[in-house]
C-alpha cells in the first residue's frame, strides 16, 4: 500500500515538474491559503511541493519495499497493513504538507 502510494506521489512530482501550474488556480497544484496569497508564494509552494513529492515518494517506496518483503515472509500481515494505513500514510501526508508550509513561511518572512 505504501509502495503504491509512493509511486503515485512520485508521478505527481513528475507531472508538476513537466507541467507546473503557472497561475494561481483552484484545480491543480499545491493549494493552501498561504500558497495562494501571492504569485511569489504560489511559485515557491509549487517548486517546494514538487521536491517534497519526490523526497517523500522515494521514502515511501523504500518503506513499502521493506513491508512488502515482510508480507512475502508471512510476518503479521494485518499488523503491517494496519501500521501502513493508520500510521505511516497520515505521517507522510501531513509531513509533506507541513514541510512546504514551513518553507513558505520562512521564505515569505525573510523577504519582508
Amino acid at each position: 500500500m505504501v509502495f503504491a502510494s509512493g509511486v503515485l506521489i512520485i508521478l505527481m512530482g513528475i507531472a508538476m515538474k513537466l507541467f507546473p501550474p503557472k497561475k494561481i488556480n483552484k484545480y491543480y497544484g499545491y493549494r493552501t491559503e498561504l500558497s495562494q496569497s501571492s504569485e511569489r508564494a504560489w511559485k515557491l509552494a509549487q517548486e517546494h511541493s514538487m521536491k517534497m513529492n519526490f523526497n517523500y515518494g522515494f521514502m515511501m517506496l523504500a518503506i513499502g519495499a521493506i513491508t512488502g518483503y515482510l508480507l512475502v515472509l508471512g510476518k503479521q500481515i494485518f499488523v503491517i497493513l494496519a501500521i501502513e494505513l493508520l500510521v505511516l500514510m497520515p505521517i507522510f501526508t501531513f509531513s509533506r504538507m507541513g514541510a512546504t508550509q514551513k518553507y513558505l513561511k520562512e521564505q515569505l518572512n525573510n523577504r519582508r
